[in-house]
């Protein structure tokens, strides 16, 4: 009995220290401090962790699949054959043969090189300025991801850029030509095959040499310009002409005419290399005329304005006499189908017909959907674009359409060739002995625009019937269609709401980029510019920080405009105030007004169907914001011409009184 009760007390202490011993080890069962080498790596994944008290040895899992027993505390997966995220669990092995807890820790595995870039690099090939390049987004195939893209000048390595960013600006060379390579480089350290094709660049900071003998001679109201060519000028590629300190043309050759106001004037000459390196002015000489010269209506002319789509004003001033201004159309793709080859077609019979009948035009020049097709598979400046499904109803499209990426830099290369062709042009005679610049109102920026020459790029709303990437649907849902294509060209971002705002703050500085260019190229036509302000990608921010950069900077040059504005209309059918309609669109408006620059804008032509509205609705909008000029559409002038053009009291010259009388 003694002997039995013995053991089982010694039995029951046995358990009971069991028990204590498990309860104890339970907290810290587990093998610490398991890490690896490098949690992203292309080579074999090497692990390494704290010793366990009383191991004997440490079993090692990789994925569920055993790869051994190790008695040391660290562990090379030299087995290891696919890329991937891997999980490896390390258990510590006892002298009785039992296990602890597992620690883990995943590791990825990546031996995948990310894409070669095979584009050509982007940015100009000659400049004043820094060499800068642009590449595409590279697609990594591994798990990695690309982590920086890495930059050789002359094929030695000088910087590398986060992925996050797709340019590269040299800051550090002088006067020379540089060849630049990009290659692409994942978090894991695997590199592209090879590096993108070879960008050379010129970096040329010297300007010619300043125009010598210029001579002026005034007579008949203008005033003619000749000078010898800059010495040692091979590289010049063009001569600015300035009257009183400002631009007022440019040409190719040595000599200008002019038709400046009234009075005396002194002109200099600079001579502008292909870089865009711009001489010392010419000496000044001096010039008189005794009469007005022709200006164009830009800045000084008002009025009414009737609005056509297509590129011809001949046929709505005879139906319309009384109208000062006409708007035409023209397409990017109409106005230049091959790079540097224009058709100016109706543009100059407009333009001269406006020059004998004394009135202005309104060149809209659409970009957008109407850019053309050269534009994106051309050799050196190649235009990303998007496929989306026409977020416009005015326009009738049923098939889908390719529209340029804002923000992408050679599309703004693109744009200025244009509108410097244009610029050209009109600076040339009129038959009437003036420019065809004289008859041209203004010409709307439309760089930055999806469908014409307005802010508006989003997404679209409600259905549309028509045939998108080869299948016909009669209820294609816009919104979530084109949203989708859009965030797949965003800039950069994680996340929708990320890309969104990606988006808009690269549209934002791409229409600040694109009004730059186009004011210096027509400030020496005497054109005005225009944006038609919107919400670009479902938001206004874009258009209040365009007129709040812009408008204070070029005032009376730039004009702010609406499409469709219009005052609230009640359900009883009565007219509201301008701003209950869109009130973020009074009120850029005003801050335009307040800025120094001038407003006009299209009145809604839906809501204009009887004369009592139209007057409620244009006097209203006379009254709110003092609008240099009101577009609207032959129905509306039909409906009610007197109260437009002929009666004592009429729009067009009310809208002259309040301009000072131009």
């Amino acid at each position: 009995m003694g002997s039995t009760y013995v053991r089982a007390a010694g039995l029951a202490a046995a358990v009971v220290v069991a028990v204590f011993v498990a309860r104890a080890n339970a907290a810290s069962d587990a093998v610490s401090g398991l890490a690896a080498d490098h949690l992203v790596t292309n080579s074999a994944p090497s692990l390494h962790w704290d010793a366990y008290g009383g191991a004997v040895g440490y079993r090692v899992v990789r994925d569920r699949v055993f790869l051994g027993t190790v008695t040391t505390t660290s562990f090379t997966d030299t087995s290891l054959a696919s890329s991937g995220v891997h999980t490896y669990r390390v258990r510590a092995v006892r002298a009785d043969g039992t296990h602890s807890d597992p620690a883990s820790v995943e590791v990825t595995y990546d031996t995948e090189a990310p894409a070669s870039i095979t584009d050509r690099l982007s940015g100009d090939r000659l400049t004043s300025g820094r060499p800068t390049i642009v590449w595409p987004t590279v697609r990594d195939a591994g798990p990695a991801g690309i982590k920086q893209y890495n930059i050789r000048r002359d094929g030695v390595f000088i910087a590398s850029v986060p992925a996050d960013r797709l340019s590269f600006t040299d800051d550090n060379v002088g006067d020379g030509t540089y060849t630049y390579m990009v290659r692409a480089e994942d978090r894991a350290g695997n590199r592209a095959a090879s590096f993108s094709p070879e960008a050379v660049i010129t970096v040329d900071r010297t300007p010619p040499a300043a125009p010598t003998g210029l001579a002026a001679n005034a007579a008949s109201g203008t005033v003619t310009l000749s000078w010898q060519g800059a010495e040692n000028g091979s590289d010049v590629r063009g001569y600015r002409i300035l009257r009183d300190g400002q631009a007022v043309g440019s040409v190719s050759d040595t000599n200008f005419t002019d038709t400046p106001p009234a009075g005396s004037h002194s002109y200099t000459v600079v001579a502008v290399d292909a870089a865009g390196n711009v001489s010392k002015p010419s000496s000044a000489v001096s010039a008189t005329v005794g009469t007005p010269g022709t200006t164009g209506g830009g800045a000084g002319a008002t009025g009414v304005s009737l609005v056509t789509g297509n590129d011809q004003s001949a046929g709505m001033k005879t139906r319309w006499p009384d109208a000062k201004i006409i708007s035409i159309t023209l397409r990017w793709s109409q106005l230049e189908p091959s790079r540097g080859q224009f058709f100016w077609g109706n543009l100059d019979a407009s333009l001269r017909d406006a020059a004998a009948r004394h009135y202005q035009v309104i060149v809209r020049i659409l970009a957008g959907c109407n850019t053309p097709s050269w534009a994106y598979t051309d050799p050196r400046n190649p235009v990303h674009s998007v496929y989306i499904i026409p977020t416009d109803d005015g326009y009738g499209l049923k098939t889908g359409v390719n529209v340029p990426v804002p923000w992408d830099p050679d599309l703004l290369v693109l744009y200025k060739e244009m509108m410097s062709g244009v610029a050209d042009h009109l600076q040339g005679s009129d038959g009437a002995g003036g420019r065809l610049a004289d008859h041209v109102y203004m010409i709307p920026v439309a760089m930055a625009t999806s469908f014409g020459s307005e802010m508006v790029t989003n997404f679209g709303h409600g259905t549309w019937a028509g045939t998108y990437n080869g299948t016909y649907s009669s209820a294609w849902n816009r919104n979530a269609i084109n949203q989708a294509a859009w965030l797949k060209a965003a800039p950069s971002g994680a996340t929708t709401a990320d890309k969104l705002a990606s988006m808009r703050q690269a549209d934002t500085q791409a229409w600040l980029a694109s009004i730059d260019a186009q004011e210096s190229i027509l400030q020496p036509t005497g054109i005005m510019s225009s944006v038609a302000y919107g919400f670009a990608f479902n938001s206004f921010d874009t258009a209040k920080a365009v007129e709040a950069a812009e408008v204070p900077k070029y005032r009376d040059r730039l004009m702010t405009m609406f499409t469709d504005l219009q005052p609230k209309v009640y359900a009883d059918g009565s007219l509201g105030p301008w701003g209950a309609w869109c009130p973020g669109c009074d009120a850029l408006m005003k801050a335009a007004i307040a800025d120094g620059g001038p407003v006009g804008f299209q009145t809604a032509v839906s809501m204009m169907k009887t004369p009592a509205r139209i007057e409620t609705a244009t006097n209203a909008a006379i009254a709110t914001y003092h609008p240099r000029f009101i577009e609207t559409a032959g129905c509306v002038v039909e409906a009610d011409y007197g109260y437009f053009f002929t009666s004592a009291d009429n729009v067009q010259l009310r809208l002259a009184a309040l301009a000072g009388g131009v």
